[in-house]
């Protein structure tokens, strides 16, 4: 197949840019989507959306392989999306509703919520107004509400104690004034579970639950996989397939992480994000409709304990996508 490869491409070590592929992470996937036989063309999505019509009419492809997360704003993951569908070339991945969605971490809480999942108690905040009357218990995390890669997320953002948050509330509106929510903190451990649609017919997709160990590299009382871990101290972060699991807990990720996929409507690929107290509660964190592809990522790990590569991993995501448009 002619297969159209869109992305972000990570060309300065900033926040701005965290969420982009690396040009590693470009050259891993356009060499798996190759040696699948795909004649395949590069299109970094970051210039005139004019370019971006022009190459994709000139080329024609038969089907997109989209990880482009978009440049501004709260829509900016569905821009690519809704500008395949508006030209009507199949792609891979959830289409422009569910990122934007998934983006608003507030509004995702909420529909979850809603249909008996559990997250930690939470606010929405634009104004400092808007704590006046403070319904959490703390601990409690402040995080901005439409970013990813854990951008803006360090201890720093655990608070004991109203004093404390509002002194450190007020930066952090100024730094993402469209919008944070405050979320009781939920003492424990990460797991992530990815997604890959057409693969495990007796799983609907969902893969083994991954497990973040690391050493913290602040002081605190509590352990987060933040920003600089994800960003800048990777190599001291193992991820593994989280084997020390109860029955229980496996059997209600199972449970929890498809009924949350179905309602958000997620297609082809995802990752979730929960956190594991130290009482055996599952709490929802996030969900990423654009999960991370990048050497090592989660979604290989998780894959790779039923015997899939990297390889496989690719061609299922297009798989499951072929199948929806029936190509």
């Amino acid at each position: 197949m002619k297969v159209a490869f869109t992305y972000n491409i990570q060309k300065n070590d900033i926040p701005e840019e965290a969420e982009f592929d690396t040009p590693e992470t470009i050259e891993l996937v356009n060499k798996e989507l190759q040696g699948l036989g795909h004649t395949v063309k590069l299109i970094d999505v970051k210039k005139d959306v004019t370019e971006i019509i022009r190459d994709l009419k000139e080329f024609s492809p038969d089907i997109i392989f989209n990880t482009a997360e978009g440049q501004n704003g709260r829509f900016r993951e569905a821009f690519c999306p809704a500008l395949f569908d508006n030209l009507e070339i199949p792609f891979a991945g959830s289409d422009a509703y569910t990122c934007t969605v998934t983006l608003d971490k507030s509004v995702t809480k909420l529909m979850l919520h809603k249909n008996g999942i559990r997250t930690p108690n939470w606010i929405f905040v634009q104004k400092m107004k808007d704590i006046e009357k403070f319904p959490l218990r703390f601990p409690v995390i402040i995080k901005p509400n439409f970013e990813g890669s854990s951008r803006g997320i360090s201890l720093k953002n655990i608070h004991e104690n109203l004093t404390e948050m509002k002194d450190h509330l007020e930066k952090f509106l100024q730094q993402f004034p469209e919008g944070i929510i405050i979320e009781e903190f939920v003492d424990g451990v990460d797991l992530t579970v990815p997604y890959l649609q057409a693969a495990f017919p007796e799983t609907h997709g969902v893969l083994p639950a991954c497990l973040y160990t690391f050493e913290q590299h602040e002081q605190g009382n509590y352990k987060i996989y933040d920003f600089k871990l994800k960003q800048y101290l990777s190599s001291q972060v193992i991820v593994n397939i989280a084997e020390d699991l109860s029955p229980e807990i496996i059997k209600e990720i199972q449970k929890t992480s498809l009924k949350t996929y179905e309602i958000l409507n997620v297609k082809d690929i995802g990752r979730i994000d929960y956190r594991l107290s130290k009482d055996g509660k599952l709490y929802f964190i996030e969900i990423n409709a654009l999960p991370c592809l990048q050497e090592g990522a989660s979604i290989y790990i998780s894959a790779s304990s039923y015997g899939l590569s990297v390889k496989d991993v690719i061609q299922k995501i297009l798989e499951s996508a072929q199948k929806r448009y029936g190509i």
